[in-house]
């Protein structure tokens, strides 16, 4: 079932953010707003990962189709179409995999594997058949999690992206009017709170030198998969 698009996103929890997301523009991306959290929930896990992507998050704020004056409906799908062949091997790495079923439940895999289908229901409202959203090509270079920790960091990569989008939705809604934005819209009124409760979730189970250090890595690799199929994926098709 795919979340009823609301133009008024619920953000308990975030209205409660560092002082930085108060002063959000709309030239931060769904990734940047990750970077911006509850100090109270702040580990050396969340820490390490926000450094090791730092570089990364830089690079989309950049680069982002979402942050530029001139976006449209059209360059709205397109990047759609990117992040759901980005996406649907993440989902199907992280939560259908081998480790699944030992997942804890505080990451709560039935409730945050849907971003495919908020990612797809969008482009069905552009138009999109369901064979044509089915035959769209995937990216290639999302490799399984080895164990939980690279989990973590899988998981930090999208449900930052998750809580970031409801920001942009506060603009592109008005720019967008005729658009679907369900993935932007993302867990509706529990963003704020599903983002809490993986930050806790990543105190409680990501904890040793050993295990912050995969997560870290397993979080970068993921954001450079999507820059590589996302970003300059779409670039090379413009050329």
């Amino acid at each position: 079932m795919v979340p009823h698009l609301t133009r008024e996103v619920g953000l308990e929890g975030i209205a409660t953010l560092t002082e930085p997301s108060r002063n959000w523009s709309r030239r931060t991306t769904y990734f940047a707003i990750a970077r911006m959290t509850v100090p109270s929930l702040t580990s050396r896990a969340l820490t390490a990962l926000r450094s090791a992507t730092a570089f990364e998050h830089a690079q989309l704020d950049r680069l982002s189709p979402l942050t530029r004056d001139g976006l449209d409906g059209e360059g709205y799908v397109a990047h759609v179409e990117r992040v759901l062949g980005w996406m649907r091997p993440m989902e199907k790495a992280l939560w259908q995999g081998p480790l699944t079923a030992t997942l804890p439940v505080a990451l709560d895999p039935s409730r945050r594997n849907v971003k495919s289908d908020w990612l797809a229901y969008d482009l069905a409202s552009a138009g999109f058949s369901a064979q044509a959203i089915t035959d769209l090509p995937d990216c290639p270079y999302i490799t399984p999690p080895r164990d939980l920790a690279e989990c973590f960091g899988m998981t930090y990569v999208m449900e930052g992206a998750t809580l970031g989008g409801a920001f942009l939705l506060r603009t592109l809604a008005d720019r967008l009017p005729n658009h679907s934005l369900v993935w932007l819209n993302g867990y509706g009124d529990n963003t704020g709170r599903l983002w809490k409760q993986f930050l806790r979730a990543l105190d409680t189970y990501v904890v040793t030198e050993r295990d912050i250090t995969a997560a870290a890595q397993s979080a970068q690799y993921s954001f450079q998969s999507f820059r590589r199929w996302v970003i300059d994926g779409a670039n090379q098709m413009q050329e």
